[in-house]
């Protein structure tokens, strides 16, 4: 939640960083924005289906984010939430915020290019009539109010396995690394994209069992 009301110009004006998240967390969209050079040429601004905030100034310059309609209308349409530039960096700064955009740089949704798919998306959430509160209100699907999405490092962790980049023995190693922060999202969403991986799937059964007998949740990281 925002501490003020932060304005794109202003901060352009004042030359400071731009930081933005997504709004489109429930439904687990990957945002393309095109940010276009003086040349005219394109190029995609990628916003991860993340509540931890990603720097456009890192990648584009003050000029080229001051002319972008595309992202002007992200933000006016609230499928992007710009952030206040301290709070941002403050954020960025946790090892849960360093460990998740490290993820999402090595997976799928990183190099994945702007397909029919999410183009159509983009121009459907561009034309909403109202600001969005969820991505999944214009797009349809998405998950329960009360249902959680899986983490993308744990999303990423399964499509390194199913891309055949790490091994299945690879792949168990890492999740029981991640026992104490794995959430009940996590291990279903292992137990249904891992079903033909015996060892990972008992493995996520077991944990999850184990989860939902603990009222309090989280696993506890002195255990094993």
């Amino acid at each position: 939640m925002q501490k003020r009301n932060v304005d794109l110009d202003e901060l352009l004006e004042q030359k400071q960083k731009i930081y933005v998240r997504s709004n489109t967390v429930k439904s687990n969209i990957l945002l393309v924005v095109q940010m276009e050079d003086k040349a005219g040429r394109k190029h995609p601004l990628r916003i991860p289906p993340s509540r931890f905030p990603v720097s456009v100034s890192s990648q584009f310059s003050n000029d080229v984010i001051r002319e972008s309609s595309d992202l002007r209308t992200m933000l006016s349409k609230g499928v992007l939430i710009l952030m206040d530039p301290k709070e941002a960096e403050a954020i960025l700064k946790t090892p849960e915020a360093k460990e998740e955009l490290k993820t999402f740089s090595m997976s799928v949704f990183a190099d994945s290019a702007p397909t029919n798919v999410v183009r159509d998306n983009m121009e459907r959430l561009k034309k909403a009539s109202t600001p969005v509160t969820d991505a999944a209100d214009v797009l349809g699907g998405g998950t329960d109010d009360n249902e959680e999405m899986a983490s993308p490092r744990v999303q990423a962790l399964v499509a390194s396995l199913t891309n055949k980049e790490k091994t299945s023995k690879e792949t168990l190693t890492q999740l029981k690394r991640l026992k104490g922060n794995l959430s009940e999202a996590d291990l279903t969403y292992v137990i249904k994209a891992c079903s033909a991986e015996s060892q990972i799937r008992e493995f996520a059964e077991s944990s999850l069992a184990e989860l939902s007998a603990r009222p309090e949740g989280p696993f506890d990281d002195s255990e094993e």
